[in-house]
Parts: structure tokens; C-alpha cells; sequence
């Protein structure tokens, strides 16, 4: 809601990731029924990115919601969409965008909100 009003509309997935890490793995049943109580739908799925834990059925559930969706749905009517570029950076926005040279491809946005 902070960054459009419109994205509370928007079709969801919540995610708990890190599920691996103990003491994630101890509440995980308590964490998973809290969220569940408090999300309006039941897309909704416990992960582990680090150990590739049900990172692929999240991959085939978000790809399935996604091709289920309207393809323009005015989410950005009437706003500037700008596409960021770390090589061209024309200034200082508050935040950086930095690449490491060890991930080809990964970035990692740096700042303040």
C-alpha cells in the first residue's frame, strides 16, 4: 500500500523462506498457522532458497498464477515507468544498485526507503 494503493488488489503469494535454519524450523508450524490466519487466500508456501526446498513447485505455482492473470491490468496507468540502469546512473536517488562480478546477473538494491 505504501508503493500503490493499487497492489492491494493484487493477486498474492506469501513465502516463508529459511525454513532450514533452526530456529525458524523450531516455530515453523506456529509461523505457518499465524500467517495463515491473516492471509486472505491460500496461496501460501514454506521454503528453503538456500537448500532449493520446494523452490521449484513455488517457481510452477507463481508461473501458473501469473499466466492466470490479465495481462494489463492498469497496475501503472498514467505513471512514468523508468527502468533503472547501474551502468548509467544519473545521480544520487538515495540508494545504489551494485552487481557482484561472482553472481553474473544478481543485484542488490542498497539504501534507505
Amino acid at each position: 500500500e505504501l508503493f500503490s494503493p493499487k497492489l492491494v488488489e493484487k493477486s498474492q503469494v506469501v513465502v516463508l523462506n529459511k525454513i532450514d535454519l533452526p530456529h525458524v524450523s523450531e516455530r515453523r508450524e506456529e509461523i505457518e498457522e499465524g500467517l495463515k490466519k491473516v492471509i486472505p487466500h491460500n496461496r501460501f508456501m514454506s521454503i528453503s532458497a538456500a537448500k532449493r526446498q520446494n523452490t521449484r513447485e513455488l517457481m510452477h505455482r507463481v508461473n501458473k498464477l501469473v499466466e492466470s492473470l490479465p495481462k494489463d491490468d492498469g497496475l501503472f496507468e498514467g505513471e512514468e515507468i523508468r527502468i533503472l540502469d547501474p551502468e548509467n546512473d544519473e545521480g544520487d536517488r538515495g540508494f545504489e544498485i551494485l552487481s557482484d562480478p561472482t553472481y553474473p546477473g544478481q543485484w542488490r538494491v542498497l539504501g534507505t526507503r
